[in-house]
């Protein structure tokens, strides 16, 4: 069994790439990073991406990719998991890695969070859990009232805030200034549209494009303005701009924590694709305690 790390993206990219394809709905994340880091290396960060494979007998086992200080990504595509991530647990160990948490599918993250504890003695806790799903017709536009537009710079502070706001609902941190700096980005990119009524009264963009697909993110609806459908009805009007463009399909995840979202989506007509967690790392000394995952 082989590890390797790499250091370029574009090397990366070539071993991994028809591997993520195959399944693009499912590692479409680890695809459009990985696109968007052969573009530029540091696009989410000051600290060069972690990037590394595994391989036995010329069959793709694992593959890690982190985008430091974020959490460590990983996908499987062979049946010795155990070996393969206590590989790469090993060579992550000696080379200082930290490692703030791991997402993958539930038994994936298992077996690393497993690995990680007794090579390292770190806990580790459940963290969110989302739903990962995949569109290639949209059933249903529903029946708000309003329209979708691309928004633009005069948006710019509402949807700054309003970044802001989908961070701390998603992840209980956000950062006004990170905020406002990737609402602006989206803007110019021309990814970030709003539902208005005759206002915006609700926001969703597209990002990590890969040839065939594109996944739909950044959904949200300030209080005031929820359970009248905008958020529904942007989503389906958003899938099916990017199937008119020419897209397969679009990817969305959800928090499966919220019944609400899920149904909506599938009522649009995206159907669950695979689970994936979040297992978080407790450092030395800190607090929480959390059931394992």
């Amino acid at each position: 069994m082989k590890y390797t790390e790499y250091q370029d993206a574009l090397s990366f990219l070539n071993m991994t790439r028809s591997a993520f394809e195959e399944r693009e709905a499912l590692f479409g994340l680890m695809l459009g990073i990985s696109l968007r880091l052969v573009e530029d290396p540091f696009s989410y960060g000051s600290q060069f991406p972690f990037l590394a494979t595994v391989v036995d007998e010329e069959e793709l086992q694992l593959v890690a990719l982190m985008t430091p200080p974020h959490k460590l990504q990983l996908a499987s595509f062979g049946c010795k998991d155990e070996k393969a991530v206590g590989l790469l647990a090993s060579h992550l160990l000696q080379t200082g890695r930290e490692i703030p948490a791991v997402l993958a599918e539930e038994h994936l993250a298992v077996c690393f969070a497993s690995e990680w504890n007794k090579l390292t003695g770190v806990e580790y806790a459940s963290g969110r859990r989302q739903r990962i799903y995949q569109l290639h017709r949209v059933k249903t536009h529903g029946n708000s009232e309003g329209s979708f537009r691309l928004a633009t710079l005069e948006d710019e502070g509402l949807l700054a805030a309003w970044t802001a706001s989908f961070h701390e609902d998603c992840y209980g941190v956000s950062d006004a200034g990170a905020s406002a700096k990737a609402a602006r980005s989206m803007i110019k990119k021309g990814d970030l549209y709003v539902w208005e009524d005759p206002f915006p009264v609700s926001m969703a963009c597209f990002t990590r494009p890969t040839k065939s697909g594109i996944t739909i993110g950044a959904v949200y609806t300030p209080n005031a303005f929820r359970n009248n459908g905008y958020a529904s009805a942007l989503v389906a009007s958003l899938s099916a701009l990017a199937l008119e463009r020419g897209k397969s399909f679009c990817t969305l995840y959800t928090d499966l924590g919220n019944p609400t979202s899920n149904r909506i989506y599938r009522n649009i007509g995206y159907e669950p694709v695979a689970d994936v967690v979040d297992v978080n790392f407790i450092p030395h000394g800190g607090e929480g305690t959390g059931v394992r995952a």
